[in-house]
């Protein structure tokens, strides 16, 4: 009796032993996590904000990339539309010429009230702007970018871009073809024209 009694002490005495072992070589090497260890210990919240963090700068600079890349384009737009070779028209011919390339129109400009009147499809054309024409209405209209021009059959009111413009010269039908004064689309529109009253040509700068 006595002999097992000594061997549970014996046993329980061990057992305390590596007890104390245990604890006194875990504050040697400290655990993964703690203040003493090299490496934190990656938990979910901690990678979560650091995805956060990193995703906030991502978005940002992306959206700076995008401002500069509308910048960029702006420019090349610009730089393009210097690039662009004037129209030269001449009143009663039905033929406009811009560099080499020989256009026709689907009647000759003419003088009105001191306007040069053109087939409102060809200025659309060449100025790159999209025409839609409602023969209901009888009204044409020209979009380019944010410029809208929309004038009608016979009326010598207008509108650019939602504003209700005076005409000098209301739009008219001849022989099927719709013809609107030259020099408020192109205004409306943001080109140039230019009149050359001795050769009787007008330069119209998309």
């Amino acid at each position: 009796m006595n002999l097992r009694r000594s061997f549970i002490i014996f046993i329980l005495f061990a057992l305390l032993a590596v007890h104390y072992h245990s604890q006194t070589a875990g504050a040697a090497h400290p655990t993964p996590g703690t203040a003493g260890w090299g490496d934190p210990l990656i938990t979910k919240s901690y990678l979560d904000r650091y995805l956060a963090e990193v995703m906030g700068e991502l978005k940002e600079q992306v959206a700076y990339l995008k401002s500069e890349t509308k910048k960029l384009d702006e420019r090349i737009k610009r730089l393009e539309a210097r690039l662009i070779q004037p129209v030269t028209l001449t009143l009663g011919q039905a033929e406009a010429k811009q560099g080499e390339q020989i256009m026709s129109l689907a009647k000759a400009p003419y003088v009105k009230e001191n306007r040069v009147m053109l087939p409102f499809r060809f200025i659309g054309e060449v100025m790159g702007a999209g025409v839609t024409w409602d023969g209901v209405a009888k009204q044409a209209t020209f979009q380019r970018g944010s410029q809208k021009v929309s004038l009608t059959i016979g009326a010598r009111q207008a509108e650019v871009n939602g504003r209700t413009v005076e005409l000098d010269v209301a739009p008219e039908l001849v022989d099927g073809v719709t013809m609107v004064p030259l020099r408020f689309v192109a205004d409306g529109l943001g080109a140039r024209v230019e009149w050359l009253p001795e050769q009787k040509q007008v330069i119209l700068r998309p």
